[in-house]
C-alpha cells in the first residue's frame, strides 16, 4: 500500500503565477491532489497524507477546517499534519523535512504502507499510469526513485532533487532510521 504524502506550503512562492493562485484560493493545489485521489481507481492508494510546513501566522483553524471536510468517493483516507518549518537549528527543512516527518510516524506507528510517494504540492499527476513508473522501480535494490538528481559540485553533495515525484521503500527507510 501507498502513502500519498503532499509536503504544502500557504506562503509566497517564487513564481507570481503560482502566488496568484494561492491568493485567490488558498487551497488549489490541495485542491487538485484532491481531485486527483477522488478519481484515482487502483485501490493501491491507502492515505494521503498533507503536510503543511507552517509558518509562525499560520492560519491552522482554517486549514483544520478544510480538512475535517474532506471526503473522497475513492475511499482514499486524507491526513494532514502541521510541521514547523524550521529545526531546533533555525535551519529551513522544508519538503525533505516534511516527507520525513510522515515517514517517521508510519514506521514508528508500524502501518501496512510499504511505499512513500512523495510530491511537492504543485506537482500534480495527470492520469492515474503516471504513478506506475515511480512505484515498479522503486524495490529493495533501488529503494529511492526521482525524476532528476543534482549532480556533485562545489556547493553541494550528489543529492535527489524533487523537480517531480519521489518514491521511497518503507522498509529500507526504516532500516535506514533504526541504524541511526
Amino acid at each position: 500500500m501507498i502513502n500519498y504524502v503532499v509536503c504544502c506550503w500557504f506562503g509566497p512562492r517564487g513564481s507570481k503565477k503560482y502566488s496568484a493562485l494561492i491568493e485567490g484560493d488558498k487551497f488549489y493545489f490541495i485542491n487538485q491532489h484532491l481531485e486527483f485521489l477522488n478519481i484515482y481507481s487502483k485501490g493501491d492508494i491507502e492515505k494521503a497524507t498533507f503536510v503543511v510546513n507552517s509558518r509562525p501566522d499560520e492560519d491552522t483553524e482554517t486549514i483544520e477546517k478544510f480538512f475535517a471536510e474532506v471526503k473522497l468517493d475513492s475511499g482514499i483516507k486524507v491526513d494532514y499534519l502541521f510541521r514547523d518549518n524550521k529545526d531546533s537549528n533555525g535551519l529551513v527543512r522544508g519538503s525533505y523535512g516534511a516527507w520525513n516527518d510522515v515517514m517517521v510516524k508510519d514506521i514508528t506507528a508500524d502501518t501496512n504502507i510499504e511505499k512513500f510517494l512523495m510530491f511537492e504540492d504543485d506537482y500534480i499527476l495527470v492520469n492515474e499510469d503516471c504513478v506506475y513508473p515511480y512505484i515498479e522501480r522503486c524495490t529493495k535494490e533501488s529503494p529511492l526513485v526521482c525524476s532528476y538528481v543534482m549532480k556533485p559540485n562545489q556547493w553541494c553533495i550528489e543529492h535527489l532533487s524533487h523537480a517531480g515525484l519521489v518514491c521511497v521503500d518503507k522498509m529500507i527507510a526504516k532500516k535506514i532510521y533504526q541504524s541511526l
